[in-house]
This record gives structure tokens, sequence and C-alpha cells, in this order.
């Protein structure tokens, strides 16, 4: 594998792992509303979008790296 493949790979690696941790918590918020647990929902989505940005740089520093090789 060159390293213009790996790049590839790894940036949709990262948007699916993105993509899946933010469905996950999503349903884990709904779930927990639906038991009248609201004080933890503003941490849970705090949560969520910290990931969304972690994994949503990584994603755009792999398809930099992609396109610049």
């Amino acid at each position: 594998m060159d390293i213009k493949k790996y790049y590839a790979t790894m940036s949709k690696i990262y948007l699916n792992q993105m993509i899946m941790i933010s469905l996950a918590f999503s349903g884990s918020c709904i779930i927990l509303s639906s038991f009248q647990v609201n004080k933890l929902i503003p941490y849970m989505m705090a949560v969520v979008w910290l990931f969304i940005a972690v994994f949503f740089v990584k994603y755009l520093y792999y398809k930099g790296k992609k396109s610049s090789n």
C-alpha cells in the first residue's frame, strides 16, 4: 500500500468512526431522555460534540495529507 492509499483509508475510517460515535451518543441521549434523566443530557451532548470535533479534525488531516501526496 502506498502512502496515498493509506491516507485515503485513514480518512474514511475516521469519518466512519465519527458517524458511528455520533449516532451512538445521540441514541443514548434519546434513551436517557425517555427515562427523565435530563441532568446528564447537556454533558452527553458536550461529549458528542467533542468526539465529532476530534474525529472531524483527524478526517481533515488525513484528507489533506492524501491530497498533498
